[in-house]
This record gives structure tokens, sequence and C-alpha cells, in this order.
């Protein structure tokens, strides 16, 4: 799947903000159920089109026919321009989407709470007491099974100081960073400790989202890692 962001270069003056054209998206090769996503940044296209503010509430998205489709757009964090776009496409194939500034579908996302999370195929379960939050428990639609007999190991390992593991954060941030039709994305900010809550001296810490689509039997999943200052260590993730 292929697709391209085209920033619109006329600015109509005038026309209502539920008219504005922001952007034209060219999607190639999209697949059969249509949900499609890409990074995207639109600081460029708000400065040019000297829009006042963008907030993922603000996105409409219509076929070049005047259907309006769903869209999500989930910020790296609360102000930026900069995440993630989501489309869901009548189908696959190629296809060319309007993305116009005005109101919106409503995103029921933006909390500070634990995620629990519903999809036609599964229910997972963020719980900031457990693991560090990251998920804990599995119950698949179809057949009632629960898997919660696993564990994370998301570890940065010194030779000398030893593994420290995001599971042992007892204060993580779990967050429903976006919550619509498409999909439901849960954040969660973690730091790497050892089971006393002990850091190593470069404080690593991750933001992960986990995005869980509401139709598909899919899972995707992003991970930035930051710290203070070089850490002479390895970093991994696994479940068992």
């Amino acid at each position: 799947m292929r697709w391209v962001l085209v920033s619109w270069l006329i600015c109509l003056t005038g026309m209502a903000m539920a008219q504005t054209p922001m952007a034209l998206v060219v999607i190639r090769h999209a697949p059969p159920h249509g949900c499609v996503m890409a990074k995207v940044d639109f600081s460029a296209i708000v400065q040019r089109k000297a829009i006042s503010s963008l907030t993922p509430s603000d996105l409409r998205a219509q076929l070049s026919d005047g259907r309006s489709i769903p869209v999500q757009f989930v910020p790296d964090d609360e102000r930026a321009l900069s995440g993630w776009l989501f489309l869901r496409l009548p189908s696959g194939g190629n296809w060319t989407v309007w993305l116009r500034v005005g109101q919106g579908a409503r995103d029921e996302g933006r909390g500070e709470q634990n995620g629990t999370v519903r999809t036609k195929h599964f229910t997972i379960v963020h719980d900031a007491k457990r693991m560090g939050g990251l998920p804990s428990r599995i119950v698949f639609a179809e057949t009632g099974k629960t898997f919660d007999t696993f564990v994370w190991n998301d570890r940065v390992h010194h030779r000398n100081l030893g593994s420290f593991h995001l599971r042992n954060d007892s204060n993580p941030k779990v967050q429903i960073a976006s919550q619509g039709e498409i999909a439901t994305v849960v954040r969660v900010r973690g730091r790497y400790c050892q089971p006393d809550g002990k850091q190593p001296p470069s404080q690593p810490e991750a933001v992960y989202d986990w995005v869980y689509f509401r139709e598909l039997p899919l899972v995707f999943g992003t991970f930035v890692a930051k710290q203070l200052k070089v850490f002479r260590g390895t970093s991994c993730i696994f479940w068992n």
C-alpha cells in the first residue's frame, strides 16, 4: 500500500471552516478491508494555509465523489501537528481523499485512565497496576479464552548494574489517546526500573502507542525510548 499527502495550494478565503480543503491524500493499492494508516506531519500545511489550530476532531475526510469516510488523527502529543493518520476506505484499490478542516467525528479519547479496549475480535486490558501498564489480559471474543499468564520483558540491561524492566514502574501513565470509528489507541508512558524502583543513572523511559482496530483482528504498536545520557547497555522487548 502506498499513499501520498499533497498540500492543496489554493486558499479559499471567505468559505466556512467546514468547507476548507487542507490536503489531498492519494492512496495506491489499499488492502481489501480499506483501512490505511501513515505517519504524517501537518506543520507545513497548517502554516501555509494559516490555520489557527488543528485538533483531532477538526478533520473530515471525503472521497472525490463527495462521500464522507471515517478518519482519525492521533497526535504524537496533545499539541503536536505530527502523528498517525487513519482512514477507512470503502474497499481496497486506488483512492483520492480530501482532508478538510471543520467539525469532524468526535474523538472519545484523551484521558488519563486504565484502558480496557473491546473490538470485534477481542478485549484487551491495560492496567496501570500490572506490568507497567502494558497489555496484561486478553479475552478472545469467539471462544472466550482468556490469556493473562504472560510476562512482558521490555528492559534495558547493563553488565554491571543488571536489568531494568518497564513492568517494574509502579506509576506508569496509561491514556486512551484516541477512540474513534476506526481504532482505539492506548498510550503508555513508563520508566525502566528494578523491582525496588531504582533506575540507572541515564533514567531511561519509553512511550508505547498500541493501536487496536475495531473491525480487524490486528494490533499495531509503536515504541519510542529516551534517556538523559548514553547508557552502555542493551534493550529488548519480548513476552513469554
